[in-house]
């Protein structure tokens, strides 16, 4: 128990804000929690607080968004820093994420089929609203439907798979057109434009 109160919090439950103190698989309430090894699952945390300050930490800020004595702190990240983790500054002496996990990020995203991640949840969606719903990517002439699930309700049009649909008189051409960059958009739009009302 003293080592607990003094290291903070165990792996795995809620932060201060009510979070996982990093990303867990979901798992089964009635299988029995499988051993792990704690000393990885608490460098998470180390890292989870890197994570969030969004910017260069000192060592007292860590301790205190992981929950951990600075001392131990000091010691995950130096491991973490040989791993190439985290790099420290010279100058200032504040932690930040280093260049391992730059390429662990971008080899992550490159293995993701968000497609297929997101096709998962939508027939959840459509049952839970019994309304259609539509999964759709940003092509070279506007929003194009990826995926289609109808919904309980009849609907006056029939939209297929890998059709583009119009910006300004479709839901789907207004999401894009409210969260993309304008650099994005304009060409299509105006092209759009161009071929009528």
């Amino acid at each position: 128990m003293g080592a607990r109160a003094k290291d903070g919090p165990a792996p795995g439950t809620p932060s201060a804000h009510g979070r996982q103190p990093y990303d867990r698989p979901a798992t089964d309430n009635s299988a029995p929690p499988r051993q792990g090894i704690q000393s990885v699952e608490l460098a998470m945390t180390v890292l989870q607080a890197l994570e969030e300050g969004r910017g260069p930490m000192s060592l007292t800020q860590i301790a205190t968004a992981s929950g951990t004595q600075p001392s131990k702190a000091h010691r995950y990240l130096v491991s973490l820093a040989r791993a190439g983790l985290v790099v420290r500054s010279p100058g200032s002496g504040r932690y930040d994420l280093g260049p391992a996990m730059r390429r662990l990020g971008v080899e992550s995203l490159r293995r993701m089929d968000e497609v297929a991640l997101v096709s998962e949840h939508l027939p959840g969606l459509r049952d839970r609203t019994t309304h259609a719903v539509n999964l759709s990517g940003w092509g070279d002439h506007g929003p194009v439907v990826v995926r289609w699930e109808y919904g309980a309700r009849a609907l006056p049009i029939t939209v297929r798979s890998g059709a583009t649909m119009p910006l300004l008189n479709s839901a789907m051409g207004g999401a894009f057109l409210t969260h993309l960059p304008e650099q994005l958009t304009d060409p299509v739009l105006r092209s759009q434009l161009e071929e009528g009302p």
